[in-house]
């Protein structure tokens, strides 16, 4: 049992290493996505700003990314949504002073174009507004809905309310009566099992080692976890180098083609940037089949360091053991 719980923590341990270089490329990839989001909203185009950002905040939800998302959301006049990133903002940590402020401006000028719901009735009661599922009761916070009637169901029990743009609505919901209880007694048959063994079972007890010998692990199995665990952390190294290295090239391609639309064109600035880009993509898929292949390498060597059978070969040491024979008396020592 002991030797299993060594082999799943090695296992953990390893996974764990490989999963951070990984980490490490998703968020290079997560910057990119970030200065394409941005250049994509000053020029207006929303929906497309939109899907980098959401992509971006897929690898790595940093507060910058949160607060752009929702200035594209505002700019849709999505503001349910605007309204949603902007309050994540002002609460997350490492922010700045002034955009915070900034946030929680806009927070009070979207609160005033929305309605605000609050939700009272029995704990654990599931909630939904319109078709929408919202979780379970107790519900502390308000509800942000768009102005307007809105179907409220509590527990099955349907309730119509309108909300009003900048004011609160409630609405209650009373708790369903108890149900009526019966208790069942279940009696366990009587157990007709024959008696439990208690002495050793016959052709079931283990052989007794020999004394002699002792269990040494051989030379390969030194030698292939290690080369296992070399090769994978060269790997995974390099993978990570080349996606690092990807990140570069992006750049070097979005500025080659900055201030162009290249869609058709075969100007040189395009021509380079199309180059320039499939170069990222290419070395973005290499890098994680070497960080992938790697890691793998990784967990083998330690697994295969923590299973490989050992010998049973004669101690080492020095032994000393008299003999008698007819007439003599004399020492053997073997070592």
């Amino acid at each position: 049992m002991n030797h299993v719980s060594k082999l799943i923590s090695a296992a953990l341990v390893a996974t764990t290493l490989s999963l951070g270089t990984v980490q490490a490329a998703d968020s290079a990839d997560a910057s990119a996505l970030f200065s394409e989001g941005v250049a994509l909203m000053k020029q207006g185009k929303l929906d497309a700003a939109r899907e980098k950002l959401e992509r971006s905040l897929a690898l790595n939800r940093r507060p910058s990314a949160v607060l752009n998302l929702a200035h594209v959301e505002r700019n849709a006049n999505r503001h349910l949504q605007a309204l949603k990133l902007y309050r994540e903002y002002a609460s997350m940590p490492g922010t700045k002073p002034e955009l915070v402020t900034e946030a929680k401006t806009n927070i009070a000028k979207l609160y005033a174009v929305t309605g605000h719901l609050r939700v009272r009735g029995p704990e654990g009661a599931d909630v939904k507004i319109d078709a929408d599922k919202l979780g379970r009761l107790p519900i502390a916070d308000e509800l942000d809905v768009s102005a307007g009637v809105h179907t409220v169901t509590v527990a099955g029990v349907a309730k119509s309310v309108s909300c009003e743009a900048g004011k609160s609505a409630e609405v209650t919901f009373d708790a369903p009566p108890p149900a009526a209880s019966t208790s069942v007694v279940v009696v366990p048959p009587a157990s007709t099992a024959p008696p439990a063994a208690t002495g050793p079972v016959f052709g079931h007890e283990p052989p007794p080692k020999d004394p002699e010998l002792e269990d040494r692990r051989s030379v390969m199995g030194w030698v292939v976890p290690g080369v296992l665990v070399a090769a994978g952390i060269g790997v995974a190294t390099t993978g990570l180098v080349i996606r690092l290295g990807a990140a570069s090239t992006g750049d070097e391609a979005r500025a080659a083609a900055a201030g162009q639309d290249c869609r058709g064109s075969t100007t040189a600035g395009c021509v380079r940037a199309q180059e320039l880009a499939e170069s990222e993509k290419n070395q973005k898929n290499l890098g994680v089949g070497l960080l992938v292949g790697g890691g793998a390498a990784l967990v083998g060597g330690v697994v295969s360091f923590l299973v490989w059978p050992s010998d049973r070969v004669p101690k080492r040491g020095l032994r000393i053991q008299p003999s008698v024979g007819v007439g003599q008396l004399q020492l053997v020592g073997t070592f």
